[in-house]
């Protein structure tokens, strides 16, 4: 956590910036987690109450058959099962009624226009497909109709929902037959129900939305809950160990790139002026040739201190590997060549105490580069103007800093090629 605090006094801007973009990354996920929650529990629910609604339909198309086989095995005169056809139908809330005689021809129906056409050019027989097949058991002559008696009910959905229906049930079952003054008709033959479903879809789709009103309500206070504790809780830590470097305590590679463009983009559209640094520890590896690399990573972990002292509060900070660090300083190239001409004085004039006691001198190198002389305003190309600044200063012997005006016109349009 002493990393994240020396972050967030370093670019308390930048910390702004991070939050926004996480935040709306946190929401965005929960938001979708929550509507995947909700599908998925609409769904199965959804599934489970479609199919217990189509059973239900089933049992009522089950009972409304055994209500008007009494009538077709009773020995009435087919005109009386016509009516009882037409009464059922209208009583039990029936599209149609139909009852099929020998050779697929209709004997009785609750609609008069019916009788007497063949069951083969109705568009629900056609859509049955194979299962019609077995059904053509019953309607063959009466020395076949034996066949009949193996023949199951077959039930048939149709409707916007393609395994189960939705807006009509059509129930085929097979069904002895008694007309009085009618022995042509043999003794067995089909009954077929259509049922409109539209009352018990819509009955049970308001029970689909009652749970998915249900179901998103939780599920929806639950990820927001989750959010918020990430937000307070976890994401602060979270967002210091991934941008701050271990050794150092400031920001590592990555996040210094992403802070540094984002931080430039804004200046670009407020005309602000900006200086870009690359400091680096001369002779760097004798240091960790002579006291050891225990030794090297106590000096960036002290020098990372003095950074912090020295260079203004709202710069950014950041370790790109090594002993080589960047500075995006928010000054004119005259305040911040003070700035880091400051720390260089302050480096090369002071011993360093180990943790073993050892002393240890070292000097930096500098280069800057100014966004007023850049040709395109960006962290690249601004850190490659500041390394022919580095280059430069490293030239001429170390313990150098080489202001953005020195570094040399053509070092710079090489590097930027």
């Amino acid at each position: 956590m002493s990393h994240l605090r020396s972050v967030q006094r370093l670019v308390p801007s930048t910390k702004g910036l991070l939050h926004q973009r996480v935040n709306q990354e946190l929401i965005f996920l929960s938001l979708l987690v929550t509507a995947l929650g909700s599908c998925l529990l609409v769904g199965v629910s959804g599934f489970l109450v479609v199919h217990a609604a189509m059973r239900e339909a089933e049992l009522q198309a089950r009972s409304i058959e055994h209500d008007l086989a009494r009538s077709v095995t009773s020995y009435q005169p087919v005109e009386e099962v016509q009516r009882e056809l037409q009464l059922k139908a209208a009583s039990r809330g029936l599209h149609s009624a139909v009852l099929l005689g020998p050779g697929g021809r209709v004997i009785a129906a609750n609609d008069n226009t019916m009788l007497g056409s063949s069951v083969f050019g109705l568009s629900w027989w056609i859509r049955l497909g194979e299962n019609s097949s077995d059904l053509l058991t019953c309607l063959r002559p009466a020395d076949a109709a034996a066949a009949c008696h193996s023949v199951q009910p077959v039930n048939q959905f149709f409707g916007f929902i393609p395994a189960f229906g939705g807006e009509r049930l059509v129930h085929i079952a097979p069904t002895p037959l008694a007309i009085e003054g009618r022995p042509d008709l043999g003794t067995r033959g089909l009954l077929v129900l259509e049922l409109d479903l539209s009352p018990v879809t819509q009955r049970w789709s308001r029970w689909i939305a009652l749970v998915f009103l249900a179901g998103f309500a939780p599920l929806f206070l639950t990820e927001t809950a989750l959010v918020f504790f990430l937000r307070r809780r976890l994401l602060p830590e979270l967002l210091g160990l991934a941008q701050v470097d271990s050794l150092s305590g400031v920001f590592n590679r990555r996040s210094f790139f992403e802070m540094a463009t984002q931080q430039i983009g804004q200046f670009n559209q407020n005309h602000c002026l900006c200086v870009v640094a690359l400091i680096d520890i001369d002779r760097f590896k004798s240091i960790n040739d002579t006291y050891g690399h225990p030794a090297g990573d106590e000096v960036i972990c002290q020098l990372s201190t003095l950074f912090r002292d020295v260079i203004p509060s709202g710069d950014l900070i950041g370790r790109l590997g090594g002993d080589e660090f960047a500075v995006l300083m928010l000054e004119s190239a005259e305040e911040a060549a003070a700035v880091l001409e400051s720390l260089r004085r302050q480096v090369a004039a002071r011993s360093w105490r180990l943790n073993d006691g050892s002393l240890v001198q070292f000097t930096l190198s500098i280069g800057m580069a100014d966004s007023r002389l850049a040709r395109v305003c960006k962290i690249d190309e601004l850190l490659a103007a500041a390394d022919v600044g580095l280059y430069a200063a490293k030239g001429n012997g170390g313990n150098n800093l080489v202001p953005p005006n020195e570094a040399g016109t053509q070092g710079w349009t090489m590097q930027l090629a």
